[in-house]
C-alpha cells in the first residue's frame, strides 16, 4: 500500500473499495487516507455524508442521507434524477482538479447509458458510461471558442459491479485525463483544447443524473492528488477475456474454413458486416469430431460490436451440419462452459455476447433466440384487423444478417405478419426479402446510407456523389427484385446542420453566403461593407455576442443572416438529395428523420418548418420518449404536433419512430394512442438492442419482440389501428383555433452547449402541456407563416420565447388589433432578430417594460427544487409562485389597460388590454415553470394537473371564446379527436396512470346528428344529452379507449382481445 500512482491535477475518482484499504495523497494535502473523512482541500471542497444536518446542498427529487455509508457514517442515498445539488460558488473554479466519490451503483444505473455521480455543468462528468467507470471533460471544440465538446475517457475493460462500494478517480492536469479504478489507472487521453472558463461552468451536483444507489466519501479537489492502487483479492479486476472453440459433429462431413466476426451492422457495399480484429486467426480445415483451438475473441467486443458471427465460408446454403460451439472465460474454467448444440442451415451462427463477458451464461444463441421467439408469439391471441393504409414498421436491420437460413427468415416475417405489421425496415439484408414476399409484408421502410453533409462539400460535387449513390442503391434493391416494395425511403438519421465553423475557411461557402444575402434583397452596407464579395461567414458564438448587453448591430446582423444561411444550405442538400433519391424511386416517400422534438432544434439540426416548405415528401421524427425522460411519455403529442405544424404549409405526411426502450408496455400504449390521435401515416417501432449490433449496446434493454408482453402490446395496437385506419387515414385531427409561435429568431441565438434562455425553453413546452390538459387542440407557427398572413387562421397566438422578428412582431400587431388575442410572458418579444430591444408589441400590453430577474433553470429536475422569484396575487385572491424569470413593467395610463394581478410589491403581474378589436393578456413571469413544478412529478412524468398555473395559461383561449372540441372531467385523460367525412373517432390516453371508474366527455362542437356511440374495448359509454346543452359521453377508462361517433350507421367494431395463452 506504500507505492502510490501520481495523479494529475483534475482527478475525478470512484474506487469501490473495502474499509480497511486505504487510498494515499501527497501533493498539496499530506496522506489522504480513503477510510476516514476525506479532507477539507485549500482549493476545492468535500462531502463526507457523516451528518444529516451537514450536507452543504438541497436534496433533490427524494434523495435522502442514510446512516450506513461504505464505512462508519452515513451515505447519500439518490434515486433516478435526484442527488444534492451544490449552489456555484468561487471554490469549485477549478482549472485543474481532483474529484473522487465511493459508489454504490444499483442494477438500475449499472443499465443506464450514462449515470453521473459527480459533475459540474459545463466542467466535469464522473460516473458510469454503460456500467463502465467513466469521466467527460468539457473543453472548447474550435480555436475560436464558439462552441463546446465533451472530452470523454471510458474504461472497457471491466464493468463495475452493482451492489458493491467502488471509488473510481480522473485527473486532468492541464494535458492528460486520466481515469483510474480501485486506485488503478484504467485510461488515458490528451487533451489539446481549451477547458471552458471555470468560472462559467455551473453548480456541482451529486448524482442528480440517472445514477441510482448510494453514493459517499465525495472530493473535489483543485490539487494534484496520489492514489494508492487497493490489493484486495476481492477487487481485482474481473477478467474481460471470452474463448470460444467449434466442433462439427458429423465425421463424414467435409471440412470447413470458419472466421470469427463481430458487429453485423449492414454494409450495403458486402454482404456481410464482419469485423475480424488482426489478432483473431480464423480456423482453416476445421477436422470434423475434433475441437478447434480455442480462440481468445476479447478484440472483437465492445460496448458497440457485442454480437459474434462464425461464417462457414465453404458450406452450401441447403447444409445441415451438426456443430457444437463453446463459450468460456478461460480455456480451463471448469463448469463455467456455455454450450449450444446448433443446425447449420445457412452459413452463418450468430451469438449476443454480454459485455461483462465473464458471464457465459448470459450468451445468447441468435438462432435459438429465433426459435423461442416465434414459439411465444404464436401463443399471443390478437382480434381485430391487420392494418394496410396506415404503414406499421419493424425493424429487422442487424440480427436479420443471420438469416441465410430461410426457414427462420420464414419464422420471422411470420411473427411480424401476426402481430399485425405491414411494412418492416430489412437494413441491408437481403436474404430475407423472399421471406418477407412469402410471409405478406407488401412493404419496405429503406434506409439510405450515405447521405452525408456534416462537413461542406461543393453542392456540385457533392450532388454528383449522391446521384451515384441512389443509382448504386437502386442497383441494390433491383438485385433482390424488392425495389417496387420500397414505399418509405429515409435518406438520413438526425442529421446535423451545417455549422459556420466549418464553413468559414472554405472559399466556395462564404461565396455562397454571398449568393444568399444578395437574393435576400438585402445591399452590403446593411452589413458595413461596400461589396458583398467583402461578406464573411460569422463563426463567433451567441455568448460571445450577448456578453455585455445588446450586441454590435452590425456583428449581430452578420451573425444571424449566417445562422439562417447555414440552416438554408443544410435544407437545400436535403431537398436534392431528396429529389435525387425520386428519380430513381419514383413515387417513393423520401423523409429525413428529425431529432430532437423539443424546443432547441436550431442550430443543431435542419429547421423542420424550412424543410416543410420545401424538399422532403413527408415529415419524420424519432420518438424517444419514455416516463425516465425529458417531461415524461406525453411529450410525444408535443412532438407530433410540432411535427405536423411543420408539415402543413404542404399538407404533408408525417411518421415517426415509436421507440420502445425505457418504455413499460402500458407507457408504450398510452403514447402511441398520442401519436394515432396526431393522424401519422406510418408508424415504425423502434428498439436498440444488442441484437441490432449498435452503439447502446444491451443497456437499454432487449428489443420489443423478445418481451412477449411488449410484443402482444404492440401487436394490440397494430390491430386497433387496423380497425380505424380510414378513420385515422382520411381524417383530420380537430382543427386548432390557437397557436404558439415557434420563434427561429430565438433558436438562432440559442447555444446548444450552454443556453442562457433556459427557462424560456422550459415555459415554451409546459405552456404546450397546459393548454394540452385543458384539452384544447394546439398548433405551432413559424415567423415566416406570420409574416405570410397565416395568423388569420387563429383566434389566439401564445408568444413565450425572447427574440422575434420586427416585421412579424408588426404582423403580430396588426393581426391582434383585427380581432386576435395575444399572450405574452414576461420578456417575451423583448428583442428582434437581431437580439436589439424590441418594444413593438410593448404598447400593445399597455405596458413599459423594466428589468428583468432571472435564475437559472437548467434541468427538469432542478426545477422541482427551484425557489420563487416573487408571487403573483390574483384580484381574486389566488395567489402562486414565479419562476425563472421575472419581468419589472409599469402600465401605462388609459382605461383600456387593466390589471388583474399583482406581485409582492404591488407591480403588476397580470395585465389586459384592449386593442382595436383585439386584447393582449400578460403575465410578468413564466406560468409554464409554475405549472410544471406543482404538477405531481413521478419519474419525470407530469401525472396531475394543478388548476391554478392551468387556467391562468388557458384564460386568453377563453376570452377569446375558444373551448375544447371535447372537454373530459380529467385534465390528465387526453382527448384526441379525428373529424372524418362519416364521423368522429375520440381516442383517450389515461394519464393518470389509474383507472377511472367513469370519464364524462362533452361534445361542445357536436354537429347534431344523433349520438351512438361504438368503444373498441367494449366498454358500455352511457349518453347524457341535456337539452339545449352539448352531449355528454359518460365511460369507464383504464388506458385507452377508442370511441366511434357516426354521422350514419356503420358496420359494428369488434373489440380487440390481447392475452398470451398458458
Amino acid at each position: 500500500m506504500s507505492s502510490n500512482i501520481r495523479l494529475n491535477p483534475l482527478v475525478c475518482v470512484l474506487l469501490l473499495l473495502p474499509a480497511s484499504s486505504a487510498v494515499a495523497s501527497e501533493a498539496g494535502g499530506g496522506v489522504w487516507w480513503n477510510d476516514q473523512h476525506p479532507p477539507t482541500p485549500s482549493r476545492g471542497a468535500s462531502w463526507g455524508f457523516d451528518q444529516a444536518n451537514v450536507l452543504g446542498g438541497s436534496l433533490e427529487a427524494k434523495a435522502s442521507w442514510i446512516s450506513q455509508g461504505w464505512r462508519d457514517g452515513g451515505a447519500l442515498k439518490v434515486p433516478a434524477g435526484g442527488g444534492l445539488l451544490v449552489a456555484d460558488r468561487p471554490e469549485f473554479h477549478l482549472e485543474t482538479f481532483t474529484v473522487s466519490a465511493w459508489i454504490f451503483p444499483d442494477a438500475a444505473c449499472i443499465q443506464q447509458k450514462d449515470a453521473w455521480a459527480v459533475s459540474r455543468d459545463r466542467n466535469y462528468r464522473l460516473g458510469l458510461h454503460q456500467g463502465y467507470a467513466s469521466v467527460r471533460l468539457f473543453a472548447w471544440a474550435t480555436e475560436t471558442r464558439t462552441r463546446g465538446k465533451w472530452q470523454h475517457v471510458t474504461d472497457t475493460s471491466t464493468p463495475i459491479p452493482q451492489g458493491k462500494w467502488t471509488h473510481i478517480a480522473t485527473t486532468y492536469d492541464g494535458k492528460d485525463l486520466l481515469l483510474f479504478v480501485n486506485g488503478r489507472q484504467v485510461a488515458r487521453k490528451t487533451v489539446t483544447l481549451k477547458l471552458i472558463d471555470a468560472a462559467s461552468a455551473g453548480d456541482v451536483m451529486i448524482g442528480c443524473s440517472r445514477y441510482s444507489g448510494m453514493i459517499d466519501q465525495v472530493v473535489a479537489d483543485g490539487d494534484v492528488r496520489a492514489i494508492s492502487p487497493v490489493d484486495d483479492p476481492q477487487l481485482r479486476l474481473a477478467t474481460n477475456d471470452c474463448f470460444v472453440r467449434i466442433k462439427l459433429q458429423e465425421p463424414n462431413s467435409a471440412s470447413f474454413r470458419v472466421t470469427l466476426g463481430a458487429g453485423i451492422a449492414f454494409k450495403p457495399e458486402t454482404e456481410y458486416y464482419s469485423l475480424v480484429a488482426d489478432d483473431i486467426p480464423e480456423w482453416a480445415q476445421l477436422t470434423p469430431g475434433q475441437w478447434s483451438p480455442w480462440v481468445n475473441i476479447r478484440s472483437l467486443i465492445d460496448y458497440s460490436q457485442n454480437v459474434v458471427a462464425l461464417r462457414f465460408h465453404n458450406c452450401p446454403a441447403t447444409s445441415e451440419l451438426k456443430a457444437v460451439v463453446e463459450f468460456a472465460s478461460s480455456p480451463d474454467a471448469e463448469g463455467q462452459v456455455k454450450s449450444f448444440e446448433e443446425t447449420l442451415n445457412g452459413r452463418l451462427l450468430g451469438y449476443v455476447i454480454p459485455l461483462n463477458l465473464g458471464n457465459n451464461a448470459e450468451v445468447v444463441s441468435v438462432r435459438q433466440a429465433s426459435i423461442r421467439r416465434h414459439e411465444a408469439i404464436s401463443r399471443i391471441s390478437l382480434a381485430g384487423r391487420r392494418p394496410s393504409r396506415i404503414r406499421t414498421i419493424a425493424s429487422m436491420e442487424g440480427y436479420g444478417l443471420l438469416y441465410d437460413d430461410q426457414e427462420l427468415a420464414q419464422q420471422e416475417m411470420e411473427n411480424l405478419v401476426r402481430l399485425g405489421f405491414n411494412t418492416f425496415s430489412p437494413g441491408a439484408c437481403l436474404g430475407i426479402m423472399a421471406a418477407a414476399r412469402k410471409a405478406g409484408l407488401d412493404g419496405i421502410f429503406a434506409l439510405r446510407s450515405r447521405f452525408s453533409f456534416k462537413s461542406y462539400t461543393p453542392f456540385d460535387v457533392w450532388q454528383g456523389e449522391q446521384q451515384n449513390r441512389s443509382a448504386w442503391c437502386r442497383a441494390y434493391w433491383d438485385s433482390a427484385d424488392c425495389a417496387d416494395r420500397i414505399v418509405i425511403s429515409k435518406l438520413s438519421d438526425e442529421p446535423k446542420a451545417l455549422d459556420s465553423v466549418d464553413l468559414a475557411n472554405c472559399e466556395d461557402a462564404n461565396k455562397r453566403y454571398q449568393a444568399f444575402l444578395e437574393e435576400q434583397g438585402l445591399e452590403p452596407s446593411f452589413l458595413g461593407l461596400k461589396h458583398w464579395s467583402q461578406a464573411r461567414l460569422n463563426t463567433e458564438s451567441p455568448n460571445q455576442l450577448l456578453k455585455e448587453g445588446p450586441p454590435d448591430l452590425i456583428r449581430a446582423r452578420n451573425f444571424y443572416w449566417t445562422r439562417r444561411f447555414c440552416t438554408d444550405l443544410t435544407c437545400r442538400y436535403i431537398a436534392r438529395g431528396a429529389e435525387i433519391e425520386r428519380a430513381h424511386f419514383p413515387g417513393v416517400k423520401t423523409t429525413v428523420n428529425l431529432n430532437p422534438p423539443f424546443p432547441g432544434i436550431l442550430p443543431v439540426v435542419p429547421d423542420w418548418f424550412t424543410l416543410g416548405r420545401d424538399g422532403l415528401d413527408m415529415l419524420w421524427t424519432e420518438d424517444y420518449t419514455s416516463p425516465r425522460y425529458g417531461s415524461g411519455i406525453q411529450a410525444s403529442a408535443y412532438m407530433m404536433d410540432l411535427l405536423r405544424s411543420a408539415a402543413r404549409a404542404r399538407n404533408l405526411p408525417i411518421g415517426v419512430h415509436d421507440t420502445t426502450a425505457g418504455n413499460s408496455a402500458h407507457s408504450m400504449r398510452l403514447k402511441t394512442y398520442s401519436m394515432l390521435a396526431r393522424c401519422p401515416a406510418a408508424i415504425h417501432y423502434y428498439s436498440i438492442s444488442s441484437l441490432f449490433g449498435m452503439p447502446y449496446g444491451p443497456s437499454v434493454g432487449r428489443n420489443w419482440i423478445d418481451e412477449p408482453e411488449m410484443a402482444a402490446e404492440i401487436g394490440a395496437l397494430n390491430h386497433e389501428i387496423g380497425q380505424v385506419e380510414d378513420f385515422l387515414a382520411d381524417g383530420k385531427p380537430a382543427e386548432p383555433r390557437i397557436a404558439i409561435l415557434y420563434s427561429g429568431s430565438t433558436e438562432y441565438w440559442r447555444n446548444p452547449w450552454s443556453d442562457p434562455q433556459a427557462a424560456w425553453r422550459l415555459n415554451h413546452e409546459m405552456t404546450y402541456y397546459a393548454l394540452l390538459h385543458s384539452h384544447l387542440p394546439v398548433t405551432f407557427i413559424d415567423e415566416t407563416a406570420v409574416i405570410g398572413g397565416k395568423l388569420e387562421d387563429y383566434k389566439v397566438l401564445y408568444i413565450t420565447q425572447p427574440m422575434l422578428r420586427r416585421d412579424a412582431a408588426a404582423a403580430v400587431a396588426q393581426w391582434v388589433k383585427d380581432g386576435g388575442t395575444l399572450n405574452l410572458c414576461a420578456g417575451a418579444a423583448r428583442w428582434d432578430e437581431y437580439a436589439q430591444p424590441l418594444n413593438t408589441l410593448d404598447e400593445l400590453a399597455g405596458l413599459a417594460r423594466g428589468d428583468l430577474a432571472q435564475q437559472p433553470v437548467a434541468a427538469l429536475t432542478s426545477l422541482a427544487k427551484a425557489q420563487k422569484l416573487d408571487e403573483l396575487t390574483l384580484d381574486g385572491g389566488q395567489s402562486m409562485p414565479l419562476l425563472g424569470v421575472v419581468e419589472q413593467t409599469q402600465v401605462l395610463a388609459g382605461d383600456w389597460v387593466t390589471v388583474l394581478g399583482k406581485l409582492k410589491e404591488q407591480r403588476p403581474g397580470l395585465v389586459r388590454s384592449h386593442v382595436g378589436r383585439g386584447r393582449v393578456l400578460y403575465v410578468a413571469g413564466l406560468p409554464g415553470l409554475t405549472y410544471h413544478q406543482q404538477a405531481q412529478r413521478q419519474e419525470a412524468m407530469i401525472k396531475r394537473s394543478p388548476d391554478s398555473p392551468r387556467n391562468l395559461l388557458a384564460m386568453a383561449a377563453r376570452e377569446a371564446t375558444v373551448q375544447p372540441p371535447i372537454a373530459a372531467s380529467e385534465p390528465m385523460v387526453e382527448v384526441g379527436l379525428v373529424r372524418a367525412a362519416n364521423g368522429w373517432l375520440i381516442l383517450l390516453a389515461n394519464y393518470t396512470f389509474e383507472p377511472i371508474g367513469e370519464v364524462q366527455l362533452t361534445l361542445n362542437d357536436w354537429p347534431g346528428h344523433a349520438v351512438a356511440p361504438t368503444t373498441l374495448s367494449g366498454a358500455a359509454c352511457i349518453v347524457d344529452q341535456p337539452k339545449g346543452s352539448a352531449p355528454i359521453l359518460k365511460l369507464p377508462i383504464k388506458q385507452t379507449e377508442m370511441i366511434i361517433l357516426p354521422f350514419s350507421a356503420l358496420e359494428a367494431v369488434t373489440p380487440a382481445e390481447v392475452h398470451i395463452q398458458p
